[in-house]
């Protein structure tokens, strides 16, 4: 079976890094033209008119999905296009991605066909590499059995560590040593990241992880069993 791939993304901000991040993905993958590819802009965006000039011209058949900004980080926008998906992966990336592994499309397929039993797969990316997941490949059966791809009580600080979390408890975390989509976290200035640490937003979020032990647990085992059934 061929699993189909969607890169889905939000973005502010960041239009010419963010071209070169689809292009670096495209020009590195083996069959770009099958890759679905989903982007979120913000009507309010000062870059919107920059991003509507380049990413048509880097990726034609890309569908940007442009609406009111829906929070001061990426969750609810990743949630929100995921919904609007095809592939059985959704390939969560950002502006400050590099794909730098040839067919690394096919190199996904490979894998996650390897192991069928994993649903949240991250990659190598030249920062955290297996010490943290960050950009998550997810098996669409993970947004099948949860409703979302991050939790949705997060803006954006700890929800990929809620995600981690969870995976793990659930044992359907796996680490793609094989494929690299480096993360240039601290290179270029991430309107993102700063509007979602201004003022009480880490401590909120820190505060929200903390007090999810049960949900996270409960969430673990909601996925165990939904995993079984399948199997049967």
């Amino acid at each position: 079976m061929t699993l189909n791939i969607s890169m889905i993304s939000p973005t502010r901000g960041r239009a010419s890094l963010f071209a070169e991040a689809v292009g670096s993905a495209l020009n590195m993958a083996r069959d770009p033209k099958n890759l679905e590819v989903i982007l979120r802009l913000d009507y309010d965006d000062p870059q919107l008119p920059q991003y509507l000039g380049r990413i048509p011209h880097v990726c034609p058949w890309a569908r940007l999905v442009i609406g009111p900004r829906m929070t001061v980080g990426a969750a609810a926008p990743l949630n929100d296009i995921a919904k609007m998906a095809c592939g059985d992966l959704l390939v969560c990336f950002a502006d400050d991605n590099k794909f730098l592994t040839p067919r690394w499309d096919d190199e996904i397929r490979r894998i996650v066909g390897q192991h069928r039993d994993k649903l949240i797969f991250f990659p190598k990316d030249n920062y955290l590499d297996d010490a943290q997941a960050t950009n998550f490949i997810v098996d669409r059966r993970w947004h099948d059995i949860m409703g979302f791809i991050l939790p949705p009580q997060f803006n954006h600080l700890y929800a990929d560590t809620w995600v981690e979390d969870v995976a793990k408890k659930a044992d359907v975390l796996h680490y793609m040593s094989e494929v690299c989509i480096q993360h240039d976290k601290f290179t270029n200035k991430d309107r993102t990241m700063i509007d979602s640490r201004i003022g009480d937003q880490v401590a909120i979020a820190k505060m929200l992880f903390d007090a999810s032990l049960k949900e996270r647990d409960e969430a673990a085992a909601h996925i165990k069993k939904a995993m079984e059934n399948d199997r049967m």
